[in-house]
């Protein structure tokens, strides 16, 4: 089974079947990418527990190999929320921060999960670390932007600068699996801002409803939120 095809089970949600596929594969080449995606599988099936075990082996080998890596803190970080271990994915967000590779932006990701949290949690000193960083990574320029600006968007939208309509629905669509990904992101955190929690819910179940965003931390994030939400 190729690569592919491993990926296209994932995304058309045989999580268990994809699951055995990425193990296999990570045990005959040791690809770094098969175990993120068995951790990515484990989200999915909300084996929080096996997830943050896959995660922190990735983590590890980083350190041994002198790097760090904002991706892998962040997505350590869901499953440790998603676990209901809020201390520990604020930890994980926190140290995303500064590492030495990130998004294409530059290192949105981790900021803006840390002030998810934060927020979440009341914890105002994380909340305006989180704020600090973002600040960074916002120009007023980007609001001209034909097109999707890439992850400063996210900063720009919890930073205020821009509005709703614009975020979720104004720029003109991607190429559809981009534009599903880039929709999951949105909606997701359309969500969180949102104040009327009817439509903070449609906007979470929204952003979990392509399985092209699989990729996403937002796609889990929002997952754990509708969960919570329904209980």
């Amino acid at each position: 089974m190729t690569a592919v095809d491993e990926w296209e089970l994932f995304v058309s949600g045989s999580v268990e079947q994809a699951l055995h596929a990425f193990r296999n594969n990570y045990r005959k080449y040791g690809s770094e990418g098969s175990l993120s995606n068995c951790g990515l599988a484990l989200l999915d099936l909300e084996r929080f527990v096996e997830a943050i075990s896959v995660f922190e082996e990735i983590r590890r080998a980083e350190l041994r190999g002198r790097t760090t890596s904002e991706t892998t803190l962040v997505k350590l970080g869901v499953a440790r929320w998603c676990s209901g271990d809020q201390t520990g994915a604020l930890r994980e967000w926190e140290m995303s921060i500064d590492t030495d590779y990130a998004d294409e932006a530059g290192g949105v990701q981790g900021p803006a999960t840390l002030w998810f949290g934060a927020m979440k949690t009341g914890d105002r000193l994380r909340e305006q670390k989180a704020i600090r960083a973002l600040e960074k990574f916002w120009n007023s320029r980007l609001l001209g932007a034909k097109r999707w600006p890439g992850p400063a968007a996210i900063a720009g939208f919890i930073l205020g600068n821009v509005d709703e309509q614009l975020f979720v629905h104004g720029w003109a669509k991607s190429p559809p699996i981009l534009e599903a990904r880039r929709k999951c992101k949105a909606l997701f955190w359309a969500g969180v801002k949102q104040k009327n929690q009817s439509i903070a819910v449609k906007y979470f179940t929204a952003a979990r409803a392509n399985r092209h965003a699989v990729l996403e931390p937002e796609f889990y994030l929002a997952k754990c939120v509708c969960a919570e939400t329904s209980r």
